[in-house]
């Protein structure tokens, strides 16, 4: 229906909106996908889900392996029920997806690194890291500008009553926390 309606305006604007919509809506499908999957309908798996999602991505944005190397690692196996799975999910998608589209113009290579981790007192920690370009200078992640970083902060913050740290130096790094 998004497409239908984008394309019907000839809007490239209202076109790219409606796709990046619809990559949206798709890291939202995977976590039910994989709760079906895995035949358990309360928890996923983040790592697994997560590399599923990359790779979805990546074929999305028709990324080359030999420009931009991916890397999923999960430090510890950890479990997200629904409620945390979806939020999770959109906020890694676009911080993949960004880092796709942005951190390595031209014919620019690099990576893009996630780790997934675990505290003794059960803290998750989710890194995204890329050795891009770093963000624009004028970027403000606590302050943001764009539909999908305001996405990401919000979600972190109000969805998974986590903290949001970015760094930008030798690329970009997100650091999200929560319990």
């Amino acid at each position: 229906l998004l497409d239908l309606q984008a394309v019907s305006s000839g809007d490239p604007e209202a076109i790219r909106m409606a796709e990046e919509s619809n990559k949206r809506i798709r890291s939202m499908a995977l976590v039910h996908e994989k709760l079906y999957e895995a035949k358990e309908f309360s928890r996923i798996n983040l790592g697994n889900y997560m590399r599923d999602l990359s790779a979805e991505l990546s074929q999305s944005y028709k990324i080359d392996p030999q420009r931009i190397a991916l890397s999923i690692r999960a430090e510890k196996e950890v479990f997200l029920n629904m409620d945390r799975a979806v939020p999770c999910g959109l906020v890694l998608s676009e911080l993949f997806s960004n880092a796709c589209k942005h951190a390595f113009p031209g014919d620019r290579r690099g990576e893009i690194k996630v780790v997934i981790d675990k505290s003794p007192a059960e803290e998750i920690e989710i890194v995204v890291r890329d050795n891009g370009i770093g963000l624009p200078g004028k970027t403000d992640p606590q302050q943001p500008r764009t539909v999908g970083l305001y996405l990401v902060r919000g979600l972190v913050k109000n969805q998974l009553g986590g903290q949001l740290e970015t760094r930008v130096e030798n690329g970009t790094e997100f650091r999200i926390r929560f319990r």
